[in-house]
Order: structure tokens, then C-alpha cells, then sequence
């Protein structure tokens, strides 16, 4: 690519612009031990992908097992591209279902 006289090379942008959310996504930790710290974060996702900020609303959360600091609910508003719920932690004692070994 040549330089124009001033020297300045201008490169060609591309804007990416979301659309209205089609898909939500809740992104947690797959482990954790007990009583240590986790982030649940949450965002809507345009038909490609993108995170949109056209999200409003209040959500409602729901677990199958206690959750210390999660809320009941939590809103967006229009222009949050995602939420983050910080200091969650879990204190009960995981169930291993599946085989287990005898000597």
C-alpha cells in the first residue's frame, strides 16, 4: 500500500453495529471449589454473534443449588452490551453420582 503525500497510511475500517438480542448467555465457571469466588456473566447476542447493547429489561435468576450473593433479579438498560454479578460463591459439597471404587 503506498503512502499518500502526507505520509499518513490510512487503513480502511469496518464499524460493527449490533442488532436486537436473539440469543442470551449466562458465562460461568465450569469448577469451583467450595466457598471460593466466582463472576456469572450475562449478555444478549445478535443473530451473529455480537454482544448487543439493545437490551432492556429486568432478568430473574434461578439455581438448582444455593448461591451465596446471587440476586433474584437484575436489570439492563439499553447500551449495556453485559452484566457481571461478582463475589458468588457456593458451600454446599458437590454430589458424585456415577461409579465408585472399593479396595
Amino acid at each position: 500500500m503506498e503512502r499518500p503525500e502526507g505520509g499518513e497510511l490510512h487503513q480502511p475500517t469496518v464499524s460493527i453495529i449490533a442488532g436486537l438480542p436473539v440469543t442470551w448467555k449466562a458465562i460461568l465457571p465450569t469448577l469451583r471449589r467450595r466457598g471460593e469466588g466466582f463472576r456469572l456473566g450475562f449478555k444478549g447476542e445478535d443473530k451473529w454473534g455480537n454482544p448487543s447493547d439493545q437490551v432492556e429489561g429486568v432478568f430473574s435468576l434461578r439455581a438448582n443449588r444455593p448461591i451465596r450473593g446471587l440476586p433474584k433479579t437484575f436489570s439492563l438498560q439499553r447500551g449495556d452490551h453485559a452484566k457481571s454479578i461478582d463475589n458468588l460463591s457456593v458451600t454446599w459439597r458437590p454430589v458424585h453420582r456415577g461409579a465408585r471404587c472399593r479396595r
